[in-house]
């Protein structure tokens, strides 16, 4: 599984770039990318289209939007990505710098789910290892 710890990262250091075009290949074509509960961002969302919907909507609301892994953590067929989230709202200006967790799981050797949690606790306890 260290394939997807390294997809992950990869990931990670396209979408700091915003290249879609690095990102979705890392990604099976049915991912299922879920944002943290309670936000209105909507979701879960369904394969490439809808994500890429999905990312390019939160880009226009956001002059920055940068995810840095703070550790990542693999354990079968899964990764574990805390990561820090910093962003400035292209229209007000409010900057965000909170720590997230991200759990991966894998599918035919590619990122198939994605769960996005605010809360790190429950995010080790989804992950189970």
């Amino acid at each position: 599984m260290a394939e997807l710890f390294d997809q992950v990262r990869r990931g990670y250091d396209a979408w700091n770039r915003r290249d879609w075009d690095a990102l979705f290949p890392l990604m099976h074509p049915d991912i299922e990318w879920t944002p943290m509960e309670g936000t209105l961002l909507g979701g879960p969302f369904h394969g490439h289209e809808e994500v890429r919907s999905f990312l390019e909507g939160i880009m226009d609301a956001w002059d920055e939007f940068r995810l840095d892994v703070e550790d990542m953590i693999e354990h079968e067929g899964h990764v574990l990505a805390l990561v820090r989230v910093r962003s400035r709202a292209r229209a007000s200006g409010i900057e965000l710098d909170e720590r997230w967790a991200h759990l991966w799981t894998a599918r035919d050797g590619l990122a198939a789910r994605l769960q996005v949690y605010s809360d790190r606790r429950a995010a080790m306890e989804a992950f189970g290892a």
